[in-house]
């Protein structure tokens, strides 16, 4: 009988997801990650987890093999968790973050800090601890370590963390943006070497050079070393009644974090205007703080506040729980009539769907803010798109558009 394997008897699945969170927390994505956008991309961490369990045999019934790599069961799961990374308990830490945060725990200073040890995924593989593994499996086989095949890879996390370990791998994908991440993410480091990050520097500093001249016209705020500025978009379809754009989002949440909590307040009319700024310096009183846009002289779309404070707060303050859109309909907040998804989908069939510019992010190395688009941003984006529609033609006929 074939014997069983670790993931049939035994894994860590609390530590695991703890570290899952921590390692797509915002910011902290794994170089692979920032490569490129996918859409169910795994999380480094589980996807070591689930090769290695997969291969490693479990205790029970491998006794003795296992006991000459190991004192007993319980200094092979604590390998196990080094193996992946974990060198701490992040599920206490987790739990001390938690109470930290709801108040029930009050510290200050380094003692507020909860997680006092390295993400996993940061954590760099130890060659001996590989070679152990490698060894375990090709014993526990009777062979090699075997071949590790994915063939719907996609952004490549499993055939990433197998290469990691050492172990022969093939992966495979039906979609061509899939394939290419995998080319860069897999097969290139491997084929050219530390050259690869040295030519991908050169040419992404010649590319700027070329670029940055060519889009500043269209950005109304100069570029700044170590700044990141991120225009924030909504998607927009006319209001079936007053044919003002509506803008569609599910919430209107920026960061949900205690009382570093930002939300964005929807703004229709003079009267909505008005009341956030008559009302700006008792909610400062209160630990809110609101950015208004500059009082628009027509309201021919909608504008937008930026309000900071506790998520408790805001969420009774502005509601942003409660976007514009849901299941694919969505309310106009000029009438506050219901839109039809049948509606939305027509719309944006015909070509008529748009996007406004609600909001820009400002990120250094360990800060972020936000603030309401200002008019010299929105007249930009205007201005950007005057020229789109001037050369689309041109571009479409050279073949430049994907």
């Amino acid at each position: 009988m074939a014997s069983r394997r670790l993931i049939e008897e035994w894994l860590p699945i609390q530590e695991i997801g703890v570290e899952s969170r921590r390692e797509n927390s915002t910011g902290q994505h794994p170089p692979p990650n920032r490569l490129h956008v996918w859409w169910a991309r795994r999380p480094l961490i589980a996807s070591r987890a689930a090769i290695l369990s997969a291969l490693l045999p479990a205790w029970e019934g491998n006794e003795a093999l296992l006991r000459r790599h190991f004192r007993d069961e319980e200094a092979y799961h604590a390998w196990f968790k080094r193996m992946l990374g974990i060198l701490g308990d992040p599920v206490a830490a987790r739990a001390k973050m938690d109470a930290i945060r709801s108040g029930a725990l009050k510290l200050e200073g380094q003692a507020a800090k909860a997680f006092t040890f390295a993400r996993a995924f940061r954590v760099a593989l130890d060659d001996r601890e590989v070679r152990l593994f490698r060894d375990i499996v090709s014993e526990t086989n009777g062979s090699g370590a075997g071949l590790v095949l994915d063939s719907m890879a996609g952004g490549g996390s499993i055939p990433f963390e197998a290469l990691r370990l050492g172990l022969p791998t093939a992966a495979s994908e039906l979609n061509p943006v899939a394939c290419v991440i995998l080319d860069a993410t897999l097969r290139h480091p491997l084929q050219f070497g530390e050259s690869l990050g040295r030519d991908i520097e050169a040419w992404g500093r010649r590319l700027i050079e070329a670029a940055v001249p060519r889009l500043e016209p269209f950005y109304a705020q100069p570029f700044q070393d170590g700044t990141t500025m991120i225009r924030l978009w909504t998607r927009t379809v006319p209001c079936p009644t007053t044919g003002k754009p509506v803008p569609l989002s599910p919430n209107w949440w920026l960061r949900r974090q205690g009382d570093g909590s930002v939300a964005v307040a929807l703004l229709a009319s003079s009267a909505d205007w008005q009341d956030w700024d008559t009302r700006r310096e008792e909610l400062k009183r209160d630990g809110v703080m609101v950015t208004l846009p500059l009082k628009p002289k027509s309201w021919d779309q909608c504008y937008f506040a930026i309000v900071e404070g506790s998520q408790a707060k805001l969420a009774g303050l502005c509601a942003p729980d409660q976007g514009t859109v849901r299941r694919g309909n969505a309310i106009s907040p000029w009438t506050g009539d219901p839109i039809p998804g049948h509606y939305i989908k027509k719309v944006a069939q015909r070509g008529g769907m748009a996007a406004q510019l609600y909001g820009i992010e400002v990120a250094g190395d360990a800060w972020r803010d936000f603030r309401p688009a200002p008019a010299a941003d929105i007249e930009a984006a205007s201005r950007a798109e005057r020229i789109l529609d001037e050369r689309w033609e041109d571009w479409l006929a050279r073949g430049l558009i994907p």
